[in-house]
């Protein structure tokens, strides 16, 4: 039993649609649900490239306890632990897809779990309809993919919240700019949503150049020349990052990248093509995956969580991938967004007091838009988690009341701390 007096268990999962057995772990209100009729919930898609996140420690993003709902965690397949799920690491493809279908599938009581139960079994508080994807960082990727694609059975899904979301190839591989090191891309105003409903930034790829007597474990390096010498400098010159592909042998940069390569004719070694590119991110970029979730769940309601400096992508200061998440969500008429949770549930859950953010939902937003502040960033006090967790109550909450007004005074409900 946790001090905080919810408890977990993991749990393994067989479907025919999964590659192997899945696993999961469930964390649950043992003493007080936040609804009197159950609990509701969230299923958690971890950041990064990384299959596996269970067990989950205190250092990893998650959602924040005591708050009376359930919350589930998993291993996508492929990983390398002892705890790992079955499968091959397909990269956040098909399979990953499936992984959280059927997690959101267990989560709604269609699935039996290793010991023949299903999630009502396990949940001594009873449990709500009330379920919302929450996804942290590239996370958010993969979990508007499963939600767009029609291949993965899904149980009725009431919203879904995403944390700082690198939501292009570019923003997912670093080309605005990290913590680690700044990017001569990417200035404010580079990027919009185009036709197509893709992330797109405008970033000048001049004086492009492939090192293929660098770092062997990625065959080379593609970069920016900044000197002009042909050779890469790791302190003179900008390294373009990469993502390892399906297939294992190969690499794959971001599709603006692998154009500007092809059209200087610049000779690469084990790397993607422009058309294998192209369809290896098109499931992996969540703007382009919102018409397609939003048709297949009219009723889903969004919401983007950005802080004033981003975790991974520091380079882009104008944040054109949180904003760009709703301005995405807007042009294909999602029902409610939001940008930033209500400054009620941010309070109720964060350990510091700071002038959070309240701006109405369903105001237009667009990137470049002037006053469209993030939240004050984390430290001791607060956290992303807070955060995450704060959207994913306030999405829960309103869908039980059916309150979809632009804002709220104070929390729908008492948690059950």
């Amino acid at each position: 039993m946790d001090p905080n007096g919810d408890a977990s268990r993991t749990v393994t999962l067989v479907d025919d649609a999964l590659p192997g057995p899945l696993v999961l772990q469930l964390v649950i209100p043992w003493e007080e649900a936040r609804y009197t009729h159950g609990a509701p919930g969230a299923v958690f898609v971890h950041g990064g490239w990384t299959s596996d996140i269970i067990p989950l420690g205190d250092d990893q993003a998650h959602l924040v306890g005591a708050t009376g709902a359930w919350s589930i965690y998993v291993n996508l397949p492929g990983g390398g632990g002892t705890m790992s799920s079955g499968g091959e690491n397909d990269r956040r493809g098909s399979d990953s897809r499936q992984a959280i279908g059927a997690a959101l599938r267990y989560s709604a009581g269609m699935l039996e779990d290793n010991s023949g139960c299903r999630i009502d079994d396990r949940m001594p508080t009873g449990i709500a309809e009330e379920r919302v994807l929450a996804a942290f960082s590239n996370g958010g990727n993969l979990a508007w993919a499963t939600l767009a694609d029609p291949d993965v059975a899904l149980p009725d899904i009431h919203g879904i919240v995403v944390f700082e979301t690198p939501a292009s190839s570019q923003m997912a591989l670093g080309e605005p700019g990290t913590g680690n090191r700044t990017s001569p891309l990417h200035t404010e105003g580079s990027c919009h949503i185009d036709e197509d409903s893709a992330l797109v930034c405008d970033y000048d790829y001049e004086n492009l150049a492939f090192d293929m007597n660098t770092d062997p474990d990625t065959a080379g390096t593609l970069f920016l020349d900044v000197d002009q010498d042909g050779f890469y400098s790791d302190k003179i010159d900008f390294p373009l990052g990469l993502a390892k592909a399906e297939d294992n042998e190969n690499w794959a940069h971001s599709l603006q990248a692998m154009e500007a390569v092809e059209s200087a004719k610049l000779i690469t070694r084990a790397r993607l093509n422009s058309q294998d590119t192209a369809e290896f991110w098109q499931w992996r970029e969540a703007p382009r995956a919102v018409p397609a979730a939003i048709e297949r769940f009219p009723d889903l309601a969004g919401m983007s969580i950005g802080t004033e400096i981003d975790h991974v992508l520091e380079g882009a200061t104008d944040h054109p991938h949180v904003i760009g998440m709703v301005e995405a969500m807007q042009r294909s008429n999602m029902r409610w967004t939001r940008l930033q949770p209500d400054r009620s549930y941010v309070e109720s859950l964060a350990q510091a007091e700071f002038d959070y953010i309240d701006l109405d939902a369903n105001i237009e937003i667009r990137i470049g838009d002037p006053n469209l502040p993030m939240e004050p960033e984390d430290d001791a006090g607060v956290r992303g988690s807070d955060y995450l967790t704060a959207g994913v109550l306030e999405l829960l909450d309103r869908s039980w009341r059916q309150d979809w007004s632009v804002n709220l005074s104070a929390v729908l409900v008492e948690s059950a701390e």
